[in-house]
């Protein structure tokens, strides 16, 4: 299609982004993991002091049951030598009065309605069925039993689902019409296989064959048992908060994963969105040189080198007309070209520094990278810029030593301190130099304030046009709005009005102790560019089919990235992490991973937006946020840094690099998403070919586990490191979980107080 056959974008008050529309009716929809969801009880993460006896309770029935039976003696095979066991139906009475066993006799059968909470009555009518019910016992073989469906006053029918007494019952029935039922134990005991061990249910089909003698199951049965108990079980919200960063961490690590499932036609995706696109402001005024041109040939990364000392300019943010070479005459950055061997205007001083300076050179170089040759605006963001105005006035003063008394405010930024330091004795015999530095400090300053009247002017014409509710959007939640602000917004608003924002199942994403503050936000796509097709080389056009690519944020945008372009399975998600190894949430995206995505999340989540924000493709990100929701950023002084482990790989501008920002970023493990991925990556063939429903369900359930053993090692940093040993359960239930999902019934005090750690 070409770009005149486009449809035309609506207004930005009625476009709420590409799935803020009316989907499908959810009902058309419903699938399995669904219906679990509505029609079973909720059940603990991990299972809480009441739900493990029981589970003891089923294993020693299972036990004592099997040696009810005719045992063998002295291991003869002779019938005859077979003798009958002392545990009589009337020991085995006695030990289920003493709370030790269970009944087998006893139809197992609910005592409420699980839909109007009706109490069953002692004449009401009990249909029974046929069951067995399967334990984790090695040798023991699945208990005969009956369970009891019965109708309440409301007329609901209230079939059997085991909460209560510590079982699951599949609603399934085997080839002799005999319902399956299983232990809490062999359901925690299948999970830990999956999660902990990272394997599947295939292989837990024959783990459980190979352990148990008794347990000759197919693996369709074992898959829907998993699937089934896992869309069962509650996730707590706690889970997903660092002991040490608290609710709002102020520093996260954002990153991007290959992790997807088969998308379906006609997905029930709820994620409307505000319009807040990328306001026309151009890169010229962001930078100290005007012309994109002269940037990258006098301060490229690839083969330019920078001014050498002495020949350094400056101008001031209303005069544009710098002295730099004529249009004939600009330069053209090379990448067969070194730096040491540039002639023409841009050619280093030797002179001035020595060639084997190497470390000097790399001052130069990577300070006139970042001041000339980038976009300078946010150099100072996060820090008081008060203390730099003050150096850039003395570095123009007549005093050649005045600035040093100042010098400690350039030690908030790197590459800015070591230039510094490095250039010192030139700056004392060059006074033009000295004064040019302190003009370009002085201007890198005021082009905040500059900046942000060019925002406001933007962000006024594009509201009156109706192109972007930038300024209405920073207005109303650029402070620190609540959940229930976002409630109250979204109950009037008609984009959200009715939709359910809440469920991770519409919304595909979950961030469990971080409720929504913000509306979401999307930009307008870029339109694609023609191509001449006769052009395209076919090595080319089949490496595009396996990747994608981030657009550029402007002209001065060098980094790409690459994303796995599978044809029938979902990009991956956006992992949120805190440096701790901590996930705070996770989104599915359906499209090529995009920093106006990511944005997006972190103004939902945040009430305080985090001090740092490490992506791997941060200089993006913040080239978006500036152009987009700058007057947000600024109020709460958001650094958006790269991460230590992609930072190699980049060629833009040294404002990103970690390493630059000490101050800020000293001691923060930003490779905790790598860290996560690691473990993460070895559920991808587990979760790739799931129901939508069903893999939210397992990534929801696998980060919370690993959570548990993240927070676990904070709170016992004297614990060995290997935990593997520790009990989870205990831990989750004393210190994480605010409450039991079987409360109602549940016998422990509120599960919690279990063990003192």
């Amino acid at each position: 299609m070409s770009d005149g056959d486009e449809t035309p974008q609506k207004k930005a008050s009625t476009n709420y982004g590409r799935y803020g529309d009316a989907m499908c009716d959810a009902a058309d929809d419903f699938n399995a993991i669904l219906e679990v969801q509505a029609t079973r009880t909720k059940r603990n993460l991990l299972p809480c002091l009441e739900e493990q006896k029981m589970a003891e309770r089923w294993m020693r029935t299972a036990d004592l049951l099997a040696m009810s039976g005719r045992i063998r003696v002295g291991g003869s095979r002779s019938s005859a030598a077979a003798t009958e066991s002392p545990l009589t139906p009337s020991a085995l009475d006695t030990l289920h009065r003493c709370g030790l066993v269970f009944s087998p006799s006893q139809a197992l059968c609910e005592k409420k309605c699980y839909e109007c909470g009706c109490e069953r009555e002692a004449d009401t009518i009990i249909k029974r069925t046929p069951a067995l019910v399967f334990t984790h016992h090695p040798t023991a073989p699945p208990l005969q039993a009956e369970l009891g469906t019965w109708s309440c006053k409301n007329g609901h029918t209230v079939l059997y689902d085991g909460s209560e007494d510590g079982l699951v019952s599949l609603r399934q029935k085997d080839n002799f019409d005999r319902q399956l039922v299983f232990t809490r134990g062999v359901c925690d005991e299948l999970l830990s296989f999956v999660f902990n061990g990272r394997s599947t249910y295939v292989a837990a089909t024959s783990h459980f064959s190979a352990t148990k003698k008794s347990f000759s199951m197919c693996r369709q049965y074992i898959n829907i048992l998993g699937r089934m108990f896992v869309a069962m079980l509650q996730p707590c919200p706690e889970a997903f908060k660092c002991p040490l960063c608290g609710d709002n961490p102020e520093f996260i690590i954002l990153d991007g994963q290959s992790i997807g499932f088969r998308a379906r036609p006609g997905m029930n995706i709820v994620r409307p969105s505000l319009l807040v696109p990328v306001l026309p402001i151009g890169v010229e005024l962001l930078c100290v040189i005007p012309t994109a041109t002269l940037r990258r040939a006098g301060a490229s990364s690839d083969g330019g080198g920078g001014d050498a000392p002495g020949q350094a300019t400056a101008r001031t943010a209303d005069d544009r007309s710098t002295a730099v070479p004529k249009a004939h005459e600009e330069p053209v950055a090379s990448s067969s070209s070194q730096w040491h061997s540039r002639t023409g205007p841009y050619m280093p001083s030797f002179e001035c520094m020595a060639h084997s300076d190497f470390m000097g050179w790399s001052a130069v170089r990577t300070f006139l990278l970042a001041a000339l040759g980038d976009p300078v605006v946010g150099m100072f963001q996060g820090v008081d810029t008060d203390p730099i105005a003050a150096l850039a006035v003395a570095l123009q003063s007549k005093n050649p030593e005045a600035w040093h008394c100042y010098s400690a405010a350039a030690d908030t930024v790197g590459f800015v301190s070591n230039f510094l330091k490095r250039t010192d004795k030139h700056l004392k015999a060059n006074e033009k130099l000295r004064k040019s530095l302190g003009r370009v400090l002085e201007f890198i300053v005021e082009l905040e304030s500059i900046i942000d009247e060019k925002f406001k002017d933007a962000a006024t014409k594009a509201a009156q046009k109706d192109t972007g509710l930038n300024r209405i959007y920073c207005d109303r939640w650029g402070g620190r709005p609540t959940a229930a602000d976002f409630k109250r917004f979204a109950a009037e608003h008609p984009g959200f009005k009715g939709k359910d924002l809440d469920s991770a199942y519409t919304c595909f994403e979950y961030f469990g102790n971080l409720p929504r503050i913000r509306p979401a936000i999307s930009a307008l796509k870029a339109r694609r560019r023609k191509r001449a097709a006769a052009g395209r080389p076919r090595v080319a056009a089949r490496k595009r089919r396996h990747s994608r690519q981030a657009e550029e944020e402007d002209d001065n945008d060098r980094c790409n990235k690459e994303f796995p372009n599978h044809p029938d399975l979902t990009a991956g998600v956006v992992n949120v992490v805190c440096p701790h190894v901590v996930t705070v949430g996770f989104r599915v995206m359906f499209d090529a991973e995009s920093v106006s995505e990511a944005l997006s999340v972190i103004l939902e989540r945040f009430p305080k937006l985090p001090k740092v924000v490490f992506y791997d493709v941060g200089c993006k990100l913040d080239r978006n946020a500036l152009r987009r929701v700058r007057s947000i950023f600024n109020l709460h002084g958001v650094k958006v840094v790269l991460d230590r482990v992609h930072a190699k790989g980049h060629t833009c501008s040294p404002i990103f690099f970690p390493n630059e920002a000490l101050g800020l970023t000293n001691g923060v493990a930003t490779q905790a998403a790598d860290v996560q991925h690691s473990v993460s990556v070895k559920f991808r063939s587990h979760l790739a070919y799931m129901s939508p429903e069903s893999f939210m369900a397992h990534r929801i359930v696998q980060l919370s586990l690993m959570n548990l053993v993240a927070s676990y090692k904070l709170l016992h940093p004297h614990a060995k490191e290997e935990n593997q040993d520790a009990s989870m359960a205990d831990f989750y239930h004393s210190f994480v979980a605010k409450e039991c999902c079987r409360s109602r019934y549940c016998a422990c005090p509120a599960s919690r107080q279990v063990v003192p750690f």
